[in-house]
C-alpha cells in the first residue's frame, strides 16, 4: 500500500504544482486586493471552508467525479501515512485544491495571503492523514479524518467540521476505552494500600504512646527553690 500511495502521489505533483502557476497569472492580472484587511482574510478563509466542503460533499462523494475513490483505497489507520496525504488522482487533488484560488475572487485579499493559504492547506493536509495529536471539536483533527476514510462518508470539512455540523455529516471520534486492570494487578494494588494503611496506624499508635519531650522533662527535673524565700532563712538562722 505503501508503493502505490508514493506512486499516486508522484503522478499527481504536476497537477498540485499548477497551483502556485494559477496564483501567480491571477496576481499579473490584478485579480488579487492590494490592501490587507483583517476581516477580508476571515471572511476569505471561512469562503475557503466552505468551498472545500461543498466540493468534497458534493462533487466527489455525493456525484463521484474525478475518481475520489482512489483516495479511499486507503482505509485503515495502519494503510494511511504520510504519502496518502497527496495520494489522489491528479484532477481530483486540484479539485480540492481550486477552492483556495475561488474564494480570493469572491472576498478580495492580498497574493501573499492566497500564497500562504496554498501552503497552509498543503501542511494541514499532511497532518490530517498520520496519526498525530488529536485536536478538539470543532476542529478538522487527524481522528475525524480517519472516521472519513474508515466509513467512506461523514467530516468533508477543512480545518474545521463546522459545515459538517450544518449538513449533518459530522461525526465524532469515540473515545478510547479505559483500560482494565487485570485481577493480579488489582490484588496488588489493594495489597499495597491495605499496607500502607496498616503502617500509617501504627506510626499514629507510637505517636500517641510515647510521651511527648516536654513531659519527660517536666517528671525528671528537680523542683525548682524559691530563692529569695531561702536567703530569708539563712538570714533568719545566722541572727537567732
Amino acid at each position: 500500500m505503501k508503493e502505490e500511495a508514493i506512486a499516486l502521489t508522484i503522478r499527481a505533483l504536476p497537477a498540485y504544482a499548477l497551483l502556485p502557476c494559477i496564483c501567480r497569472i491571477c496576481e499579473q492580472y490584478n485579480a488579487f486586493a492590494v490592501e490587507f484587511r483583517a476581516i477580508n482574510v476571515i471572511l476569505y478563509v471561512m469562503a475557503v471552508e466552505l468551498l472545500v466542503f461543498l466540493d468534497h460533499y458534493y462533487l466527489l462523494h455525493k456525484w463521484k467525479h474525478l475518481s475520489h475513490r482512489t483516495h479511499h483505497a486507503f482505509k485503515t489507520k495502519e494503510h494511511i501515512t504520510a504519502w496518502v496525504a497527496y495520494a489522489f488522482h491528479p484532477l481530483d487533488g486540484l479539485s480540492q485544491g481550486m477552492p483556495i484560488i475561488y474564494a480570493s475572487l469572491i472576498v478580495p485579499v492580498p497574493y501573499y495571503v492566497v500564497r500562504f493559504m496554498i501552503v497552509a492547506v498543503g501542511v494541514w493536509t499532511l497532518y490530517v492523514h498520520v496519526d498525530t495529536a488529536a485536536l478538539p471539536y470543532p476542529f478538522m483533527g487527524c481522528d475525524y479524518h480517519l472516521i472519513h476514510h474508515e466509513k467512506n462518508w461523514y467530516n468533508f470539512g477543512l480545518f474545521t467540521v463546522f459545515w459538517d455540523t450544518v449538513w449533518n455529516t459530522v461525526k465524532h471520534p469515540t473515545p478510547p476505552p479505559k483500560k482494565e486492570l487485570s485481577a493480579r494487578e488489582a490484588e496488588t494494588r489493594r495489597a499495597v494500600l491495605r499496607e500502607t494503611a496498616v503502617e500509617s496506624s501504627d506510626a499514629r499508635k507510637k505517636q500517641n504512646a510515647s510521651p511527648s519531650a516536654i513531659d519527660v522533662h517536666q517528671k525528671t527535673a528537680p523542683p525548682k527553690t524559691n530563692e529569695r524565700s531561702r536567703l530569708l532563712r539563712g538570714s533568719s538562722g545566722r541572727a537567732g
